[in-house]
């Protein structure tokens, strides 16, 4: 599972699900997770905040006709 979150060809939202599994697998938190996939926690949060799209904005970022670093933005507005 560690190996399969951290492959290079990995989509944006498949990294996310995987992160998401690992941690609910282990209980861990993100920072625990970050630490352990020795990866950036902001990244780890990025990830994570993906899952928490509305579903068409997590479809254009699987279709990648948004960025996941542009949805990642777009969450944090208020509508």
């Amino acid at each position: 599972m560690v190996e399969n979150a951290q492959r290079e060809d990995l989509a944006p939202v498949e990294q996310a699900r995987a992160y998401r599994r690992l941690m609910d697998l282990n209980r861990w938190s993100g920072a625990q997770l970050a630490r352990e996939l020795a990866v950036d926690p902001a990244s780890v949060t990025r990830a994570l905040s993906l899952l928490d799209l509305p579903g068409p904005v997590r479809e254009m970022v699987e279709d990648a006709k948004l960025s996941p670093r542009t949805a990642y933005e777009v969450a944090k507005l208020s509508s």
